[in-house]
């Protein structure tokens, strides 16, 4: 049998990732809420083993920021298991994540040492309401 994971849109729909119509009908209700908060990411700077940038939160006031440090794109050719001889495509893998508070901040997220220098890197940065529904997000590729 094939593993299909769980799909979660915005913290508060869940349905089996295999069900492409109801992805694309949650994403779309979303999308035309209005966002309560507006991120911006800025001087966005990729070393050796750390990012570092700066976050500034407007609109509504937050209790905390989740900034996601993704891997944009990896390739898998499995040999063995449920998917053996396949090759699966997985995007935007969290590498690491920290939570700040506060509206404004710098910040260093420490790349970990599977991560190499050829992975396309982006933060994910998003505020949450207190039942985990997105209240705003943005992205910054590095």
């Amino acid at each position: 049998s094939i593993y299909t994971p769980q799909l979660v849109v915005n913290g508060n729909i869940h349905f089996a990732g295999s069900d492409r119509n109801r992805a694309i009908q949650s994403i779309q209700t979303y999308k035309k809420q209005p966002s309560f908060a507006v991120i911006s990411l800025t001087n966005g700077l990729r070393k050796k083993t750390e990012i570092q940038l700066d976050y500034k939160v407007t609109g509504k006031k937050i209790d905390r920021i989740t900034l996601a440090l993704v891997v944009s794109e990896r390739i898998t050719k499995v040999s063995r298991g449920e998917n053996r001889s396949r090759t699966l495509k997985n995007s935007n893998i969290v590498a690491n994540r920290i939570v700040k508070t506060g509206n404004t901040g710098s910040v260093s997220i420490q790349i970990p040492a599977w991560v190499s220098e050829k992975d396309e890197l982006s933060v994910i940065a998003y505020t949450q309401n207190n039942k985990l529904g997105t209240t705003g997000a943005s992205k910054m590729s590095l």
